[in-house]
Parts: C-alpha cells; structure tokens; sequence
C-alpha cells in the first residue's frame, strides 16, 4: 500500500510545485488540480502533446484519493509500475522552468526560487 501512497503524494507534491511556479510568476490562480496543468501549458512549461497525459495523472491522484475503497488493486500497481515515468518528466520540465525564471520573485516574501 505504500506504494500508492507515495505515487499519490508524488503527484500531489507535482502539482504542489505547480502551484507554486504559477504563484512565483504571476500567473491566473487555477482552480482545480486539471487546471494547474492547464496553466503551466499556458505559460509553455508543459508542451500542449503531454497535457491530456498529465491531466490523466491528475485523474488518477484524484480517484486514489477520493475511491481507494472501490480501487481495483491490480490496475493501481500497473498503472504505478508503468507509467511513472511520466511523473518524472513533469518533475524534470517544472524544473526546467525554474531555472528558466531563476530571479523570478517569489509570493513568499524574501523567497526565491533556489537554484
């Protein structure tokens, strides 16, 4: 079960350091997970291919969140064993665009973002 655990939190950290990528650069605020994806596409960290993948991802996080006790098990650990690697290209381009805006400001007073 751990597994799970660490592949929804993963993907809620992602969105996390979306949020706050969207925050530091002065982007609209979004609304709903979906539209953290939807944003960071805006703004050209996430090419237009990967955002209906990435907008699944957020699907995914929600159901184990919000279903875990009407999941089927099986399909979770697939769904972990073979497509994480997408959450490890978001990682990677949401990094990118930190060290794209490394002076950026952050929201946070006295923050920014740390390179």
């Amino acid at each position: 079960m751990s597994s799970i655990t660490s592949g929804e939190d993963l993907i809620e950290a992602l969105l996390d350091i979306g949020s706050y990528i969207i925050a530091a650069l002065g982007l609209r605020t979004p609304n709903t997970n979906a539209e953290v994806i939807e944003i960071l596409k805006e703004a050209g960290s996430i090419p237009e291919r990967d955002v209906g993948k990435y907008i699944q991802m957020v699907g995914f996080r929600n159901r184990v969140v919000h279903e875990y006790n009407s999941l089927d098990i099986r399909m979770l650990y697939e769904i972990l064993q073979h497509e994480s690697g997408d959450m490890t290209v978001l990682f990677s381009l949401l990094l990118k665009t930190m060290k794209q805006h490394e002076v950026a400001e952050s929201p946070f007073p006295g923050e920014r973002f740390m390179m």
